[in-house]
C-alpha cells in the first residue's frame, strides 16, 4: 500500500444548521447526559478489540460534540474509527475522518478497503508514522483525537507536544485504556491533572479483560452535556446510573459480535470487514467494484466456520443472543427509568428557578426600601448636625450675655459701693422727692 499524497488535511466547514439546543441541568442529576437516541444506533461494523464494548459512548461522543475533523491515530481493526465515521455520516455532519497507520501494520488493507467501500467520501485512511504525522494537520483543527497506540514514553510525548496543539477549542482527547496497560506515562499524567479540574470522562469496561475508555476535555470551550458527565466523577450522585447504562449497552455489542449475528448489530454481512488475511493487493480496491466479491468472501468465510463449530457452538451462539437481547431488555427499561428521572429533575430545576426569581424581586424591592431608608436617615443625621450646631452657638451667645451681666452688676456695685455715690444720696432723694410732687 502506498502511502497516500496528502500535504494537509483540513476541517470541513462548519454545518450551516445550529447544533441542537441543550437545556441547563444540574450535574448532580447525573442521567440528563444520556438522553441521546443515538446510543442506540446498530454498529455497521463489529470487530474483536477491546473498544468494542464503548462503541455506544462512541456514538453519543459525536453527537455532543458536533465534530468537524476526526482523527484516529492507530487505526487497529478499525472498530473506534469506523464507529465515529458511521456517527458523522448517519448526524449529517461536514466532517472528515481521518486514521493515521504505520504501513504494514497489521489488517491495514483489509480495513482501507472496508473504508473505501463505506466511508470513501468522509474518511481518510493515511498511511504514515501516526506519531509523527502531526505536521497533516492545521493547528487547532481537530475535534476528536482518538489515540490506539502501544504505549510509550516517547511515542506519549510526542503526542503531547506535536497533537494536543493541534486540537480546536473544543477539542477532546479519546484514549482506550486496556485493564493490563501501564499506569504512567505523559498522558496519564495530564488525565490526571485535568480529573482535578473536572475536565475527565472515565468509562469503565464493559467486562473484565477489556477496555476503560478515557475522554480528556484538552478544548477550552466544553460541550455542555460532555461538561456534565465530566463533572459526575467517582463518589458523586449518578455516576454509578450512567457507568450501568454505558456498560449494558457496550455489553450488547459485544454480544453480538460473539453470537456472528452481524445482521442484528445493524448491517448485513457484506458490512462486516475483511478477513485479517485479506489478499495481497486488497487496498487497491479503494474504487473498484470488486469490493464486493471481497464481501461475499467474508460472508462465506463467516458461513464455513459457523458450521465447522457444530451444534455445541450454534447453541452457544443462540445463548448469547438471547443474552444479549435481555440486556438490550433491560437497558431499555433503565433508560425509560433514567429518562423519567431526567424530567423530575428538570422539573425540580423549573421550580427551583422559579422561586430563584421570585427571591430576587422580593430582594430588590427590599433593596429599594433599604435605600430610601438610608436616604431619611442621612437627612435627619445632617439636620441633627446643623441643630448641634446652631445651638453651639446660642450656647456661646448665652455665654456672652451672662458675662456682660455680671459685668454690668460689678460695675453696679462699685458705683454704689464709692464715696461720691454716698455724698449725693441726699440730692438724689431730694430730686426723686420733687419728682413725686
Amino acid at each position: 500500500m502506498t502511502e497516500q499524497t496528502l500535504p494537509e488535511v483540513t476541517p470541513r466547514p462548519a454545518p450551516s444548521r445550529p447544533d441542537p439546543a441543550v437545556p441547563a441541568a444540574d450535574a448532580a442529576a447525573g442521567i440528563a447526559p444520556l438522553s441521546s437516541a443515538s446510543l442506540f444506533w446498530r454498529p455497521k461494523y463489529l470487530a474483536d478489540e477491546p473498544v468494542l464494548g464503548h462503541v455506544p459512548f462512541l456514538f453519543w461522543l459525536a453527537e455532543v460534540t458536533r465534530p468537524r475533523l476526526i482523527a484516529t491515530l492507530g487505526l487497529g481493526r478499525g472498530t473506534a474509527h469506523f464507529a465515529l465515521a458511521q456517527a458523522a455520516e448517519r448526524l449529517g455532519l461536514e466532517a472528515t475522518c481521518c486514521a493515521v497507520e504505520a504501513a504494514g501494520a497489521p489488517g491495514l488493507a483489509a480495513a482501507a478497503a472496508y473504508n473505501a467501500a463505506t466511508y470513501g467520501d468522509v474518511s481518510r485512511v493515511i498511511v504514515a508514522d501516526p506519531a509523527g504525522a502531526a505536521g497533516r494537520f492545521p493547528s487547532g483543527s481537530i475535534d476528536i483525537l482518538l489515540v490506539q497506540l502501544p504505549p510509550a514514553q516517547e511515542t506519549e510525548a510526542r503526542i503531547v507536544e506535536d497533537w494536543l496543539p493541534r486540537l480546536s477549542r473544543s477539542g477532546v482527547l479519546v484514549l482506550p485504556c486496556p485493564e493490563d496497560g501501564p499506569e504512567g506515562g505523559p498522558l496519564a499524567d495530564l488525565a490526571a491533572t485535568l480529573a482535578t479540574e473536572d475536565r475527565l470522562v472515565e468509562i469503565g469496561p464493559p467486562e473484565p479483560g477489556g477496555a476503560a475508555l478515557r475522554v480528556l476535555l484538552v478544548g477550552a470551550r466544553r460541550p455542555e452535556r460532555l461538561d456534565l458527565l465530566a463533572r459526575l466523577r467517582f463518589g458523586r450522585p449518578g455516576h454509578t446510573d450512567v457507568q450501568r447504562v454505558f456498560a449494558h449497552l457496550g455489553q450488547a455489542a459485544v454480544n453480538a459480535l460473539r453470537a456472528g449475528t452481524a445482521a442484528g448489530a445493524g448491517g448485513s454481512l457484506r458490512d462486516l470487514p475483511a478477513p485479517a488475511s485479506a489478499p495481497p493487493g486488497a487496498a487497491a480496491v479503494r474504487h473498484d467494484p470488486s469490493v464486493e466479491v471481497l464481501a461475499r468472501a467474508a460472508q462465506a468465510e463467516l458461513r464455513a466456520e459457523a458450521a465447522e463449530a457444530g451444534a455445541a457452538e450454534a447453541q452457544a451462539a443462540r445463548e448469547d443472543a438471547a443474552e444479549a437481547r435481555e440486556h438490550l431488555a433491560r437497558v431499555l427499561a433503565e433508560t425509560k427509568r433514567l429518562v423519567s428521572l431526567v424530567a423530575d429533575a428538570q422539573d425540580e430545576a423549573l421550580r427551583a428557578t422559579d422561586s430563584a426569581e421570585k427571591s430576587a424581586r422580593r430582594a430588590w424591592l427590599a433593596e429599594g426600601r433599604i435605600g430610601q431608608t438610608e436616604a431619611r436617615a442621612q437627612r435627619a443625621e445632617e439636620a441633627l448636625r446643623e441643630a448641634e450646631a446652631r445651638l453651639a452657638a446660642m450656647a456661646g451667645e448665652l455665654a456672652s450675655a451672662r458675662a456682660a451681666g455680671e459685668s454690668a452688676r460689678e460695675r453696679v456695685a462699685a458705683i454704689e459701693a464709692s464715696t461720691s455715690w454716698r455724698v449725693t444720696s441726699p440730692l438724689r432723694a431730694a430730686a426723686l422727692a420733687v419728682r413725686g410732687r
